[in-house]
């Protein structure tokens, strides 16, 4: 089984975009967290803390990230404004993921706390997390 766990946004404002999708589209934040600058820099290549808030409707999961240092309204600047990542839900994370590496894929193994977070590259380099059930 594969099903989309959520989408990730690089946003400019939480309280705008987080009131903007739970008013209009009827998402509801669930929580939020920090991901410190190194953490982000592993995953997205660049040293920024971000605050990050998940809103969910029904099975839909958003994940807003707004980074400390604002936005560039730039598209050619590597933190803009849209799709951080999305992230695929599988039986097997880890199975999954050396069958990807295996076939040829960019595969990312981050260490976080008491568990690891798997993602594959394209090769566009657009990053897709791969979540267990």
């Amino acid at each position: 089984m594969t099903a989309v766990h959520h989408i990730g946004l690089w946003i400019r404002d939480l309280d705008r975009s987080g009131e903007f999708y739970d008013r209009i589209l009827g998402f509801e934040k669930q929580y939020d967290y920090h991901i410190p600058a190194e953490l982000v820099k592993t995953i997205f290549g660049r040293p920024i803390d971000c605050q990050v808030e998940l809103h969910q409707r029904d099975e839909i999961r958003l994940e807003l990230f707004q980074p400390d240092t604002p936005l560039s309204a730039d598209p050619s600047q590597p933190l803009t404004a849209g799709i951080n990542h999305f992230s695929l839900q599988v039986d097997d994370k880890t199975s999954f993921c050396r069958q990807a590496r295996e076939k040829g894929a960019d595969v990312l193994e981050i260490p976080r706390n008491d568990h690891a977070v798997f993602f594959l590259r394209d090769p566009d380099g657009i990053l897709i997390e791969i979540k267990d059930q």
